[in-house]
């Protein structure tokens, strides 16, 4: 078992199928190569590159590895350098929602990433192996990231193989992640934010003892379709430049839980046998239905920071709290008498809400300063539980419980907080933060006073629906005691899909577990006749949280190279005398800008139109002219 939190970010921020994909991948699979002969469970963080979508990078990516993300942790706020802050508030109740920095999906394949989550955000661990500062007297120290998401994952994984162990039962790779997968807790996000959900080792130990009702699914065609896709680059590596003597991978077929289900041109379909297993004494009465998460309402407002405001209780020199603004405020002002109203402001059925917090680039970036990215204005974005324990309206951060929050150095901060009608006990409050102090991307803090700036603040509510692209022969099914049951699932893409990747769940459930099965697919498109244009028309479809047409931009100028809100597309080329192509790019707005990376079916950067600098030298980049 291999717990792994990348850190070398020169391989980490490069797309494509990089030979670390594949080296994860051979560790895995018996049949991967000569040298390896048995199974290495590969649990890898996903990455700290999020909020944006497609930022899980290499070898996080890797098709067959355990891909983990990360969730929150408050027990960190009033330590340490948080203590006395009132942006963080005053409680460590809170945790389990989805932290800002987490690497989203998809995987450039179009599989279903990350696989499960973990906490990241943050927890304490022993000085001995952070060893952040080899002159600390303490025992623990503050850590946190992916990097701490994947070996908890990965502890969980040693605890269940423990208790498989002891019941005498045989085990590989693949089993664990679907335990681990089917008992996972779902953290109503979608498929490319938290997998099958956030990791739970008391659970996964049930279903090894028979209990609770806890039973497993996994299907037989992910596997095969990965393979389809990995099988060219693979054809064509160089196995010893990954240190091995023969790279194949196995052509036997190994069960998953998520199901990828390949790329299809609009009109085709493709099929999953489903094994739904029950260890229990118990027949268990089953409920299968396709689920996405649609938007259900979406509200904003606009505001202009104060900069250097003061908490009541806290008069200390550089301590400064955020703007506070009470949720029901984000709304619609339709009319005069609507913007006196109050109304709840979290939809009762809403099972996911996401805040952004947008600044134009003009207010964050000096485009006058001498030099690029010299003179940076930030604030960052914080959800609190309001309790006015004296009744007097004023915020104090004592009565501020942190619920979650996001910041990067970029113009769209993202925080997410799930079923938050029952998280939320009090007044829901939203806090935004303008940092002090102006930033230089060369330099860092300027210590030069910041100044207000526009932004706009826009709450997304989002529920599960009924997914109608996939078909089941069954949707209600009976599992004997100590059996399994097989259901059939088709995919139908239907005909007015645009090309990219799509997702959604399959909700397995009976009274007391649910299995959340993550589905992803990716849509091809056909070219024209040669010497024909081939269009790929952007369009924004809201009512969604990944959508194919637009990108949502999410980049970060503190160093995380791949941070963004990517988006891939398939072209299917039949023609075999094609080749050239040329490719235009083009968008409206003058202050976006975007990166654009060709892989050919091998894995390889064939072409991007940002600057190849030291990764040329080093990564064998195409030059971009």
């Amino acid at each position: 078992m291999v717990g792994c939190g990348q850190r070398d970010l020169t391989k980490k921020k490069i797309p494509g199928f990089l030979k670390e994909n594949l080296r994860l991948t051979s560790y895995q699979i018996v049949g991967g190569s000569q040298h390896f002969q048995f199974y290495n469970l590969v649990v890898s963080s996903a990455g700290n590159a999020g909020h944006g979508y497609g930022t899980i990078g290499t070898p996080d990516a890797a098709p067959y590895a355990l891909t983990v993300g990360a969730v929150t942790n408050n027990v960190y706020i009033g330590s340490g350098s948080f203590k006395n802050q009132p942006r963080f508030g005053n409680s460590t109740y809170f945790s389990g929602d989805v932290a800002g920095f987490s690497s989203k999906g998809p995987g450039l394949v179009g599989d279903p990433k990350p696989d499960l989550m973990g906490i990241g955000e943050y927890s304490f661990t022993p000085i001995s192996v952070t060893k952040y500062n080899k002159n600390a007297t303490g025992p623990f120290a503050l850590f946190g990231g992916t990097s701490l998401a994947a070996p908890l994952v990965a502890g969980s994984a040693a605890v269940l193989m423990e208790s498989l162990k002891q019941k005498g039962e045989q085990y590989n790779p693949f089993r664990i992640e679907n335990i681990l997968m089917s008992t996972a807790t779902d953290l109503e996000n979608d498929p490319f934010t938290q997998g099958a959900g956030l990791v739970n080792v008391t659970n996964a130990i049930n279903f090894v003892k028979g209990k609770d009702e806890t039973f497993i699914v996994y299907n037989d065609a992910s596997y095969s379709n990965v393979k389809k896709i990995l099988d060219v680059p693979i054809k064509a590596l160089n196995s010893s430049s990954i240190g091995l003597e023969r790279f194949q991978l196995n052509n036997k077929s190994f069960p998953e839980t998520s199901w990828f289900g390949g790329r299809l041109l609009p009109g085709e379909r493709t099929s999953a046998t489903f094994t739904i297993e029950n260890p229990t004494d118990k027949t268990l009465e089953i409920k299968i239905t396709p689920k996405t998460l649609e938007l259900i309402k979406k509200s904003q407002y606009d505001g202009t920071t104060v900069v250097n405001l003061k908490d009541p209780l806290l008069n200390k020199s550089g301590v400064f709290r955020p703007n506070y603004l009470p949720l029901e405020n984000v709304k619609d002002r339709l009319d005069l008498l609507s913007f006196f109203q109050k109304s709840k402001p979290i939809p009762e059925d809403a099972s996911l809400m996401v805040l952004n917090l947008n600044f134009p680039f003009s207010e964050f970036l000096n485009a006058s300063s001498k030099m690029y990215a010299d003179d940076i204005k930030i604030s960052s974005l914080y959800l609190y539980d309001w309790e006015d324990k004296n009744k007097d309206g004023k915020q104090t951060y004592t009565e501020l419980s942190m619920v979650n929050r996001g910041g990067s150095w970029g113009t769209v901060q993202e925080l997410r907080v799930s079923e938050p009608n029952s998280k939320i006990k009090h007044v829901p409050l939203v806090g935004v933060y303008p940092v002090p102090t102006r930033y230089s991307y060369w330099q860092g803090d300027t210590k030069k006073n910041s100044t207000s700036m526009d932004y706009t603040i826009s709450a997304s509510y989002y529920k599960k629906e009924n997914w109608n692209d996939i078909w089941l022969n069954s949707n209600d099914i009976q599992v004997a005691p100590h059996s399994s049951v097989h259901v059939m699932a088709t995919l139908v893409v239907p005909l007015d899909s645009q090309p990219g990747v799509y997702q959604g769940f399959l909700s397995v459930k009976d009274d007391l577990h649910e299995v959340n099965v993550p589905v992803s697919f990716g849509v091809l498109k056909k070219l024209q006749p040669k010497d024909l244009p081939t269009v790929l028309k952007g369009s924004k479809n809201g009512n969604i949280l990944y959508g194919t047409g637009y990108i949502g931009g999410a980049f970060d100028m503190a160093n995380r190279y791949n941070a963004g809100d990517w988006r891939q597309y398939y072209f299917d080329v039949q023609d075999r005398t094609i080749n050239t192509v040329s490719l235009n790019i083009s968008w409206e707005n003058k202050d976006t800008n975007l990166s654009v990376f060709v892989v050919d079916p091998q894995g390889r950067i064939v072409q991007t139109n940002v600057p190849a600098g030291v990764l040329g030298q080093f990564q064998g980049w195409p030059t971009g002219d």
